[in-house]
């Protein structure tokens, strides 16, 4: 019998469950270009945090493309 964690889905709380849904993000994003700021919204593997809001790094000195979603 598998171990439940704390993190899947069905332990999260409903407020955490929006926080952590791709909607919340997309209306962060979204906020955050109104204020003239050019984001990407990405996805990771934590799952208390599946979807991220981040600035594009212009000046990389690589391009680096670990997971798209």
């Amino acid at each position: 019998m598998k171990g439940i964690t704390m993190t899947e889905p069905q332990r999260l709380s409903p407020l955490r469950r929006i926080l952590c849904s791709y909607d919340h993000a997309a209306r962060l994003a979204a906020a955050m270009a109104d204020g003239g700021l050019d984001v990407a919204i990405v996805s990771t593997l934590d799952p208390l945090q599946p979807w991220r809001v981040v600035e594009p790094v212009n000046d990389a000195a690589e391009t680096r493309m670990l997971e798209c979603a």
